[in-house]
């Protein structure tokens, strides 16, 4: 036989075999010029501007899916919202289906988009002027039956409109409107993948929690033409946001909250601290600096006021109106050194521990004590309320220094007078006399020193109780009444604007 004879080379016969026993595979040389061919066979009198129809009807269906991937940010003062979505739109082409066995089972096919006609789907809400430049060009996948899957991803910014009444605890529904831009709903119809966003692919926010994603179909109207005013497919997709405020607490809040309650310290500090007043003006300096970094962030159209401005807002009138209390209790505190009169209707507040004179002399004497005029201390002396407080004071009567020595002189009523005096003294009596005059006015004068001096430590005396009286009992009352007042007030604001605020306390969509 020829398998057993001299010639047989078994080595040849396996390698045929092994050759044989090889699966037929398409090289991709090969594939390649398979989709070549295809390619210009089906693309041979396609015209990509003629809508398809399928199955010779007018309408033709176009699946619509969309696919969030990240939320990249939320403007709040220009209200546009920016994400990136992956959209995933279908539909059959009868004039893009082939047989697979002519081709060697190539049942796909990628062809670059701008050779095809595809659906004119925009987003109408979108506040991008370079919309069509962030959409990347895909290919588009065709398969042997004739459908088209187009796969796009694109940055999309759309205006939304934000209720920011609860910021930063707002939660916000912004919308995502697509449509056909020429196409109504007779010609074609948008249909849903899903009535839920797919969020297979989405990366978390850092500033927003997505609360839900979904998607709904409407026919919309649009009179854009008086000509075409049939109804429009338009797929809205709604997203709820809500917004993690950690951040904006440490930022706004919680400087805001504590600078409102260094206001209460000027009412604890001393009324010789000049700093009451200058702190109260340091943080309406530094309220009015965070509420304009506040405003930068608010939309200027907000149709509410955020609850975060309008505290604020109390806060730097409380801040103020403190500032204004604060120069008062001042002007009491010092009224008392002013010699300014008491009030009656402190005292019948019961006020005051003791009992203090009502009426107080005002007199120059604490200006100028020493070159006052001796008549003024006289008209002093006589001055009936100021007897009837401190009592008739009597002049002292210095005792004369010639008691001891037998002298011609006596004093009498208005100085000292001759008197009997021996002869043996009648030739001194004109020394005795210049001297005893000069004698007489240094004592008067004297006495009137003294006297003087008593009374003004006397006035001293009484100033200062009256000064102790307004700081202790009225200014510092004041400013405890104030502090009460003023952190109950604080306290009250805070505690009823955080229950305005509407918190959702719901779990993120995963």
């Amino acid at each position: 036989m020829f398998f057993c004879g001299p010639d047989f080379d078994l080595p040849l016969i396996g390698w045929l075999i092994f050759i044989a026993c090889l699966p037929r595979t398409v090289s991709p040389n090969k594939t390649w010029l398979l989709e070549d061919r295809l390619e210009r066979q089906i693309l041979i009198g396609y015209n990509k501007d003629i809508r398809p129809r399928h199955q010779d009807k007018n309408i033709l269906p176009v699946t619509f899916g969309v696919a969030l991937t990240q939320i990249i940010s939320l403007d709040e003062r220009y209200q546009i919202l920016t994400t990136n979505c992956w959209l995933n739109l279908m539909w059959v082409d009868d004039k893009l289906k082939w047989d697979p066995v002519q081709f060697e089972n190539l049942t796909q096919l990628l062809v670059p988009v701008e050779k095809i006609w595809k659906p004119d789907i925009l987003l109408f809400n979108t506040a991008d002027a370079a919309y069509y430049q962030r959409s990347i060009s895909t290919n588009v996948i065709l398969h042997h039956t004739g459908n088209v899957t187009w796969l796009i991803s694109s940055i999309f910014k759309s205006t939304c409109e934000l209720d920011v009444r609860n910021f930063p605890f707002d939660q916000q529904k912004c919308q995502l409107k697509f449509a056909s831009w020429t196409y109504n709903a007779d010609e074609l119809n948008l249909m849903l993948i899903t009535a839920d966003g797919d969020l297979s692919s989405y990366v978390r926010s850092g500033e927003w929690d997505l609360m839900s994603m979904t998607a709904h179909t409407d026919l919309v109207v649009y009179n854009r033409s008086t000509i075409r005013t049939a109804p429009h497919p338009q797929i809205t997709i709604s997203l709820v946001m809500r917004r993690r405020p950690l951040f904006y607490v440490f930022t706004y809040l919680i400087p805001c909250f504590g600078a409102t309650f260094f206001v209460l310290l000027g009412f604890v500090l001393p009324g010789e601290c000049s700093e009451k007043v200058f702190l109260d003006i340091k943080v309406l300096l530094s309220l009015v600096l965070f509420f304009f970094t506040v405003g930068e962030v608010m939309p200027p159209t907000a149709l509410n006021i955020p609850l975060i401005s309008l505290y604020y807002v109390i806060s730097m009138l409380f801040v103020s109106l403190a500032t204004g209390v604060q120069v008062w209790t001042l002007n009491l505190h010092y009224r008392g050194s002013r010699g300014q009169k008491l009030p009656a209707v402190l005292k019948l507040l019961s006020l005051f521990k003791k009992k203090v004179p009502v009426e107080l002399v005002r007199s120059t004497s604490l200006e100028n004590p020493v070159n006052e005029r001796t008549d003024l201390v006289r008209e002093d002396l006589d001055n009936k309320d100021f007897n009837r407080h401190f009592g008739e004071r009597t002049r002292p009567k210095p005792a004369s220094p010639l008691k001891k020595v037998t002298s011609p002189l006596r004093r009498g009523r208005h100085g000292f007078q001759q008197s009997a005096a021996p002869k043996f003294l009648n030739h001194y009596r004109t020394d005795l006399d210049v001297f005893e005059k000069r004698l007489s006015k240094i004592l008067n004068s004297v006495c009137e020193m003294i006297d003087k001096s008593e009374r003004r430590i006397t006035h001293l005396q009484y100033v200062h109780e009256l000064t102790t009286s307004w700081q202790n009992m009225v200014a510092v009352t004041m400013d405890r009444i104030l502090l009460t007042v003023f952190t109950l007030a604080i306290l009250t604001v805070f505690l009823v604007l955080y229950l305005c605020v509407s918190y959702d306390q719901q779990d993120p969509a995963n």
